[in-house]
């Protein structure tokens, strides 16, 4: 690619017969440099694990098993998950997820940070989709000129999705600092952390990444969250990408006890972010912010910042 040409990420046509969804603003251009360094950073996360497994590519068995699985996930798992263990399935998702998670992040925070474009996405009737709403909730992320912005990925192991972040605050936040960005991966797989050192050579020095343990299906004070719920108290920007839908029927059927606690317990200027499946995580993402909300509103057991 020459550099500095753009490309545009849009949203996928729908289906014949399927329900048309609302209108939506323009297409994002993605500067080439950005997707450049994310096919770079692909061909790098791969060659970390093939290094590591060096047999996995002839595994025909497992290849397959991981391509079922990961199947599964849109269609009859979609709302309980799938095991993300093993080498063959890490693979594979880096294959095919690393740019599309990435740079789908940096495009929305283009949306929300960028002072051009359309005030308002057409996607619904609630103040929240009002991108002139969502800039003022953003603007403490902007006036912290000097790092550490403390961000947490939850469901984000594999660290594709803050790697967006990276390049939202080389074009757009511009916050300063070594590192600028402290990131944590919170993730139920712990085998994500494998690859935390390749994800870190590539983010340095402007960001660094650590990795623990999270079930979003507990409490956040509960036995699996201890470590998760001290970096989510401390935590700028909370992201949640592709996590919500997937774990939703375990999460409702505890009355959304980690969101419940998260609003009592994060900053009062902490910013949450939510990036799922159109369509089909709009209910699920509306049930969660009701039950943050009445958190919110109730008494915390601990002292909030002012």
């Amino acid at each position: 690619r020459e550099m500095g040409k753009k490309t545009s990420v849009k949203a996928p046509a729908p289906k014949p017969g399927a329900a048309r969804a609302p209108a939506t603003t323009p297409s994002i251009e993605v500067p080439s440099d950005v997707e450049e360094w994310f096919e770079r950073g692909r061909m790098k996360i791969l060659q970390s694990i093939e290094e590591r497994s060096p047999g996995m590519l002839r595994d025909h068995a497992k290849s397959e098993e991981a391509k079922t699985r990961l199947k599964d996930l849109s269609t009859g798992s979609d709302t309980v998950g799938v095991s993300f263990a093993g080498d063959a399935l890490q693979h594979l998702y880096y294959s095919s997820k690393f740019e599309r998670r990435g740079i789908l992040l940096y495009s929305i925070m283009c949306r929300l940070l960028s002072n051009s474009g359309p005030a308002s996405a057409s996607l619904g009737t609630s103040p929240l989709t009002d991108l002139s709403v969502c800039r003022r909730t953003l603007l403490p992320l902007l006036s912290k000129s000097s790092g550490p912005l403390n961000v947490v990925s939850v469901g984000g192991g594999p660290g594709t999705d803050i790697c967006g972040l990276l390049w939202a605050n080389r074009h757009l936040m511009h916050v300063r600092g070594t590192p600028a960005l402290r990131c944590a991966l919170l993730d139920y797989e712990r085998s994500w952390k494998k690859n935390l050192q390749a994800l870190q050579e590539l983010a340095a020095p402007e960001m660094s990444l650590c990795f623990e343990a999270c079930d979003v299906r507990a409490g956040g004070g509960d036995q699996p969250n201890l470590k998760a719920a001290a970096l989510l108290r401390e935590a700028d920007l909370v992201v949640f990408s592709y996590v919500v839908h997937e774990t939703s029927a375990a999460c409702r059927a505890g009355g959304w006890q980690f969101y419940r606690w998260l609003a009592g317990e994060a900053k009062a200027s902490c910013v949450f972010l939510f990036a799922d499946v159109m369509g089909h995580s709009r209910g699920v993402i509306a049930e969660i912010l009701q039950a943050m909300s009445a958190a919110h509103a109730g008494p915390s057991p601990t002292t909030r910042d002012p």
